[in-house]
């Protein structure tokens, strides 16, 4: 698999369907916001097997603040899912 980097990356979803729409390249997005996009006939599925997605996220809250029991548990789960 090629890891090459973007040429391009933006956070901005308007500027990425843009981009799309210009045939500056591709972009990704939810499985429910892509299906409203192809029913207005602007967008295009390309599909694309043998393919996976990862993605990575991290949690960060500041030590020396109080956390609240639902922000504890929030705390553990997140621990807990990432052995998994």
């Amino acid at each position: 698999m090629n890891n090459a980097c973007p040429g391009w990356e933006c956070s901005s979803l308007e500027a990425l369907l843009e981009a799309a729409r210009q045939n500056l390249g591709v972009t990704l997005l939810s499985q429910p916001l892509a299906h409203q996009k192809i029913e207005t006939r602007r967008f295009t599925p390309v599909i694309v097997s043998d393919f996976r997605l990862e993605n990575s996220l991290s949690q960060l809250c500041h030590k020396q603040k109080y956390k609240t029991p639902a922000m504890l548990k929030r705390i553990r789960l997140a621990e807990t899912t990432a052995q998994d």
